[in-house]
Parts: C-alpha cells; structure tokens; sequence
C-alpha cells in the first residue's frame, strides 16, 4: 500500500505516536483550547486515514503493555495488549454515523463541551463522538489465544482509553494519512458507487430502498440493519490469507463478473447469509496481508435465493473495482 508521509516532530512535545504526519487535517487544537468542540475536520479525507497512527502505547498503559504499531486495515487498527488479567485485542478506526449507534448507551468521558466517549450496550463497545455528528468506534476483547478472558473493568477501560487517545491525537493534529496509495488499491473505492441502490434493493428483495453510506467510503449497506429485512454489504476486509478473510479451506473458485471469487454460504437464526470474495493486491509491503472485496447478502426465511443474489450484485460490482 505504500509509506505514510512523515514529518518530524517538534521538540519536547511527548508523543503518542512513534511519529507525525506531514499532511495533516486542520489545525492543532492548542491544549488550553480544548473546550472548543472538536469535529472531524481535524482528520481530513476519512477514507485515507492510517488507523493505527491514532494510536500508540501510551493510551493503554494504566492497563497492560502494547505491542505498536497494531495491525492496520483500511478502516481499523488492530492492537495486542498483555495485560495482568489475560491478553486483549483492541480495535479502533471504524466511522460511524452518530444516528445509526444503538439507542442504549452511557457516556463515559467528555473530553471537551462538544465531544464525548460513550459505550455502546451493555458490552465494551464505545464509540468518540465528535460535535459534528460523526463518531469513531472502538472495543476490546480478549485476545483468541488468551487463555483467560479480562474483566470488564480491563475491556472497557482499554477501550475508553483508545478513544481517548484517539481524541489526543486529532486534537494534537498528529493524524497521518496513507501516502502513495497505489492507484489500483480497494483504499480508493467508494463502495457505494459499485451498485446502483434501486437495483440492489430489488435483487435482494428489500422495499425500502434504503442506503447506508459509511463515512470513510470503503463499505457500504442496501437494506435496512436488524435482521428481520433483506441485506446486502460490500466492504474492503484486508487479511493474511482467503482463509482470515472467511473463505473456508473447502470453498472452490469460480469466475464471476470476470474476476476469480469464492462463494460462501451460511446460515444464522432466521437468516440465510451468502458471501462472495475476491481477493485482489497486496495490501501493505512486508506485512503479508491482501485486499480483498467481500459482498455479503443476508435474506430472512422465505425471501429471495441469498446466493443467486449474491452471485448476481457481485456480477454487477466486480467489473467496476480496478484490476489486480
């Protein structure tokens, strides 16, 4: 995916991050001025943001040790932390609209009058919600190969503190921004202008005709959220092989929409689930991850053949995505 562009950083300044960017989205919010709120104009182009510059050690210490940089994707940063109490993954990046977060939720922190940190449910997901109405997600979990799973106490609390650092950073105008983003790379998509939504809504079965446009670009959804209406999702998943992506090791090959994709069939609850993947370019030299493209279709009992549709919207979408 190429470098991020770096600046060096002024001295004495205490960094949370093992650098800065030189292309920076607005102007740094002075540390006695922080009761401004702050909106996302801080960040710049959403859809070209490096997760994992939004963070760094710092903002997990009160709790475990992590190991930085995390793992990025083009929408999240994946960070390990060891704590006392087991090993945690956390994950930050993620935007949101503020209307579309559950009803239930608690505020945790303000960090100035227009912006706050709120859990989201009853679990660990908390989301940094900024006074122009977009919001930041992030949560922590216990690590797949932690033997032992954290209390709440530590979950929360490890992701509270990456949406503050999160806002730390923003405030600090310390954001980098992906550099020399191939011009072939998924990073440049905007998913929701592969398929026409009239369209998509009528292959899926769904009557509201309804769109969901994700802030940074690189997903999109037809259909209305719940589960008890049709859905189809297209989003830009980055992983070390088709398997981490969620292709099982028996799924067969076969050509759609002129490119090699695999067609993955599930079934949850009352819902029928088919995906279609295809994988694509290296994501980020040296880290042995791929970009890959995954449209997923969700149908309730007694609408529409999932995979058909799903086969059918990825016939429509492939040919617009760019070559490998």
């Amino acid at each position: 995916m190429g470098k991020v562009r770096v600046a060096l950083c002024a001295a004495g300044v205490v960094l949370v991050l093992a650098g800065c960017s030189s292309r920076v989205g607005g102007t740094p919010v002075a540390s006695d001025a922080r009761q401004e709120p702050l909106n996302t104009d801080v960040f710049d182009d959403l859809s070209t943001i490096d997760p994992c510059s939004m963070t760094g050690p710092a903002a997990f210490e009160k709790y475990g040790t992590a190991a930085t940089p995390g793992r990025p994707s083009l929408d999240e940063c994946a960070v390990r932390v060891a704590t006392e109490e087991g090993r945690v993954t956390v994950r930050l990046g993620e935007w949101r609209t503020e209307e579309v977060l559950p009803a239930e939720r608690d505020e945790f922190a303000a960090p100035d009058d227009g912006t706050s940190i709120v859990r989201l449910g009853r679990g660990c997901d908390m989301a940094l919600v900024f006074s122009d109405g977009l919001a930041l997600m992030t949560s922590a979990e216990a690590a797949g190969d932690s033997e032992v799973v954290p209390s709440d106490t530590v979950l929360c609390g490890l992701a509270q503190g990456a949406a503050q650092g999160v806002y730390d950073v923003a405030a600090g105008g310390r954001v980098k921004h992906w550099d020399d983003l191939p011009a072939n790379s998924f990073g440049g998509v905007d998913a929701c202008g592969l398929l026409d939504t009239d369209e998509a809504a009528a292959t899926i079965g769904d009557t509201s005709g309804t769109a969901y446009f994700y802030p940074a670009k690189h997903q999109c959804r037809w259909g209305r959220a719940g589960g008890d209406s049709p859905t189809a999702k297209l989003d830009f998943p980055v992983a070390e092989s088709a398997q981490d992506a969620g292709v099982p090791a028996s799924a067969t090959e076969e050509p759609i929409g002129g490119r090699p994709s695999w067609v993955v069939d599930t079934t949850a609850g009352n819902l029928t689930v088919c995906t279609v993947f295809t994988e694509h370019i290296e994501f980020e030299p040296g880290t042995g991850t791929t970009e890959y493209a995954a449209l997923r279709v969700a149908i309730p009992t007694g609408g529409v053949d999932a995979c058909a549709a799903a086969r059918t919207l990825a016939g429509k979408a492939w040919p617009e995505l760019p070559s490998p």
